[in-house]
């Protein structure tokens, strides 16, 4: 049995309406019930004056793949902590990719570990954080 999964209606309206995301360029290749597979092309305007990827842009992106696999049991949650470790730097016009890990799925909480890597699967940053449930999941 597949774990694939449809959005409900409210979920698939965060997704369509996340502006911030749409910027970043975030496209969900897996959507499964905790799981989710994103990818990001790094673009110029998303450097730090070293020529890399700036941090903020990494933790964005591992935000909102959180975000999307929080959003897969239905119902609304946001963010209430994450943090993030840099593990290599990322250099302009390369492809990045965030796959979600659900540690905790509770009725009110739920704690993704989110690992992002390039395209020869290394190890980029190492993303955790906490939803919180506004509404009870389905």
């Amino acid at each position: 049995m597949s774990n694939k999964i449809e959005l409900d209606k409210h979920s698939e309206l965060l997704l369509k309406n996340d502006a911030f995301s749409n910027w970043l360029g975030v496209k969900i290749h897996e959507l499964n019930k905790g799981h989710v597979k994103t990818s990001m092309l790094v673009r110029k305007e998303m450097l730090n004056p070293h020529g890399i990827c700036h941090g903020g842009i990494l933790f964005s992106f591992a935000d909102s793949t959180m975000a999307y696999a929080a959003h897969t049991h239905g119902g609304l949650a946001v963010s209430i902590e994450a943090n993030i470790s840099f593990c290599n730097k990322i250099a302009p016009n390369k492809t990045i990719f965030a796959t979600t890990k659900e540690i905790k799925n509770g009725k009110s909480i739920a704690t993704y570990e989110i690992t992002i890597c390039d395209e020869e699967k290394t190890t980029l940053a190492v993303f955790r954080g906490t939803m919180f449930r506004m509404e009870s999941k389905q």
